[in-house]
């Protein structure tokens, strides 16, 4: 959490244009929503969101998106709940100099995509026991243990009921 912590602090320095990419679940919407109201109680204006059309974009952080994608020409993409499987779309953004943090809890085998960061407790982590959480629980703590770092006052606890029902619906267990 902390390395993905310093990666924001630096494009938020850097005033750099962020993007964050959901998944199209609940599970998905709420860690972009998260991240999108997190930003906005920043005051950031440098940032864009997508949700994928299942459709049209198929599941996941498919390569063909990301170059639809990257027209907005965004210094660093945030994949929630995706991107643990992505590894040539990862490539393709770092030989593109966009570094990517991705906040995931699906599978992910090694190697791991070459992402700038990449949060999963299906990795091999100190964090390994919370593998049954949803990837809107491990934003709220990114957010979380990133107000702390950097002592900014804000409350963010109010989107606590967001996490709840993001988890309900990806039928994640209630420990």
């Amino acid at each position: 959490f902390i390395e993905a912590t310093n990666i924001l602090n630096n494009s938020l320095d850097n005033n750099d244009k962020i993007m964050i990419l959901g998944d199209y679940d609940v599970d998905g919407c709420v860690s972009t929503s998260l991240i999108v109201n997190f930003l906005n109680k920043l005051n950031y204006k440098f940032f864009s969101y997508y949700v994928p059309n299942r459709f049209t974009d198929g599941y996941g952080a498919s390569l063909n998106l990301i170059k639809k994608l990257e027209i907005q020409k965004p210094n660093l993409i945030i994949l929630v709940d995706c991107g643990s499987t992505s590894n040539a779309t990862v490539n393709y953004l770092q030989s593109k100099n966009i570094k990517t943090i991705i906040i995931d809890h699906h599978e992910i085998n090694k190697p791991y995509p070459k992402a700038n960061c990449i949060i999963n407790p299906k990795k091999t982590v100190d964090y390994s026991k919370f593998d049954y959480v949803c990837a809107s629980f491990l934003v709220y703590f990114f957010i979380d243990t990133f107000i702390k770092r950097n002592k900014i006052n804000i409350n963010f606890s109010q989107y606590l009921p967001h996490v709840l029902l993001s988890s309900v619906a990806d039928v994640m267990p209630l420990r």
